[in-house]
This record gives structure tokens, sequence and C-alpha cells, in this order.
């Protein structure tokens, strides 16, 4: 006589190790949340310690981990009044760091029919498919690229720009973290600076456009602040850069990778002390760092500019095997008053 088989010892194991993975998976999306609340209050106080300045550089993944424990925490049977409220404080807090970025704000110069297309492109010294950098060049049609992390490899790669943008100027001191700028327009009264003790030195041009204002444009790569002496000394470079543009009369655009992001407060107080506003404003977020690791992008590729100047367009570009998206800004200058 065959007997039946007991359906319910199969089915236990099962519902055992289901059990669990709720278990676990309510454990991490809650420790998760409380990892992104203090996160995103321990940001603003990045003038204090490096490590607060880098938690504050996540504000859209805070943002979406609240979101996902607000999802998650709803579809509980029984889920607590003080988680939501917890992932709600996060949700609000991100998003108004968040929500500004996807509005414009007016300009106090006038639209014109010259314009000028910048580039900005850390290439990532070891990554070495060049050809993709210059069919980028080729594709977008700048009248100004900027290039950072180059050594003498890329150099001999990237003149080959020079029939389409046949002004070059170059500082490769630095074997890791050099800058080139090529530029359609004559550059004038390049030099290399050290502002305070950075590790990199920064690239100074002039541009004059025909009938246009002079340009003044600072190419600059502060060091990644992950040690505390290189933490101060971006913070450092900051400020002395900040003190040299109230001192131009002029036009001006800070353009590079500068290894922080727009939530930093050191960031913050350089944009005041510089009176410049980011190219991003009103473009969106435009995370371009770790181009590989899509969930932890952050924006820390900038284009910052004075007043005067008109941005038209900034976003993101096409993927060149970099760790850093290039970044593509439209821009008009004022007319020339003299």
């Amino acid at each position: 006589m065959v007997q039946g088989v007991d359906q319910s010892a199969s089915v236990m194991p099962i519902v055992i190790w289901r059990d669990r993975l709720k278990v676990w998976l309510g454990l991490g999306i809650k420790c998760s949340l409380l990892v992104a609340t203090v996160g995103s209050l321990t940001g603003y106080l990045g003038h204090w310690h490096q490590l607060f300045d880098l938690t504050a550089h996540f504000k859209l993944q805070y943002f979406w981990v609240g979101i996902a424990a607000v999802i998650f925490l709803r579809l509980r049977p029984r889920w607590r009044w003080h988680w939501i409220s917890l992932s709600l404080i996060c949700i609000g807090i991100n998003l108004a760091e968040l929500v500004p970025w996807y509005f414009p704000t007016p300009s106090s110069s006038q639209a014109s029919i010259t314009s000028l297309r910048l580039l900005l492109s850390n290439v990532k010294v070891q990554n070495q498919q060049y050809d993709r950098a210059i069919a980028l060049v080729r594709e977008i049609q700048p009248d100004i690229a900027v290039f950072q992390e180059v050594n003498q490899g890329w150099l001999n790669q990237l003149d080959t720009l020079q029939n389409m943008l046949p002004y070059k100027v170059g500082d490769t001191e630095s074997p890791r973290f050099g800058n080139v700028i090529y530029s359609a327009l004559p550059l004038h009264q390049a030099r290399s600076r050290r502002f305070a003790q950075e590790k990199f030195p920064s690239l100074l041009v002039e541009i004059r456009p025909t009938d246009r204002q002079p340009l003044a444009m600072i190419a600059t790569h502060p060091s990644p602040p992950l040690q505390p002496a290189d933490f101060a000394t971006r913070n450092q470079q900051l400020m002395a850069m900040a003190a040299h543009i109230r001192s131009i009369h002029q036009p001006t655009i800070v353009i590079g990778d500068l290894n922080t992001t727009m939530w930093s407060p050191n960031y913050q107080n350089f944009m005041q002390q510089a009176g410049l506003r980011n190219s991003r404003v009103g473009f969106g977020i435009l995370p371009t760092w770790h181009a590989h690791l899509p969930l932890l992008k952050i924006p820390i590729d900038h284009c910052l500019v004075s007043p005067e100047i008109t941005v038209i367009q900034t976003q993101t570009g096409k993927n060149i095997g970099s760790d850093h998206l290039p970044l593509i800004i439209d821009i008009t200058l004022p007319a020339d008053s003299s």
C-alpha cells in the first residue's frame, strides 16, 4: 500500500527561509535608512571634518533610500509610524537639496546669437581609449575642450584635434593630473598657477571672442580629499582661487574636476566668495563620477560661471572609457562694451 507524501514537511523549510528573508530585508532597509538620515545631516558639518564632508555628496542616494524605505514599510502588515516618519524626514531633507537644480534662475545677461560650446573631460590617465575621446570631440564640435588627467600619451593622441581646435595650452607637470586646453579661439596669457599649497597646478588662460568681452578661464583639478592634509589643501585652494576670481574684472569660468559636489559646505563657501554659479542650475544633478557605478554616481565635475555669462544648456556626454562622464556646456558671453 502506497502511503501519501507529507507535503507540509517539504513546504516548511521554504516558509522558514521566506520569513528569515523578510526579517533580514527589513533589517537591511532600516539600517540603510538610519545611515542615509544620519548622512543627510552630517553633510552640513563638512566644515569641521573630512568624513562629514564626504557624507554630503550622496543626496540623491539618500533620497532614493528614503523612498525605498517608505514603500517597503507600507507593504509590511505591521509597519511602525516612527520608521515611516524617519523615512519622510530623510526624503524631505534631500528633496530640498535636489529640486532647486531642476529650476532655472534668471540670468543678468541678454541672450546672444554668439555662443560657445565647452567640453570638460577627465579622461583618467590609465584609460587608453583615445579614439572614443577624439570621436566625441568630432561629434559635438566644441569651441573649447578641456581635458584633465592627461599624460604624454594622451597629448600625443589628442594633438590630432588641432585640425579643428588649433590653439593649445597644456600643463603636464604632473604625470597623472595634467591639464590641456584645445580651442578654436586664440588663447592668451596662458600660465600655470598653484593656489595655496595644491599638488597640481591650475591652468589659467584668457579667451577673446570677436565682438565679445574677453573671457578668463581657470582649468583646475584639486586633490581628492581622502586624507586630512588633502582635505585641508583642497579647501585652501578653493578659498585662494575665490580671492583671485574676485580680482578679475571680466567674465570668468572655472572648469574641472573639483572633487566635491554642490552640497559640500566647503564648495558652497567657495561659490559665495567667488560670486559664481554652477552651469547645472536648471538642468539637473547630472552625476559624472563614478561612470561605471550608476547607483553611486555623484556630480564632481563642474563648470562655474560668473553672472555675466548665460548658460544655454549643460549636459553629460558619452562615456569615453573613463570613470568620469564628460560635461558639455553651451554658453553666451556679453557683448564688448568698449
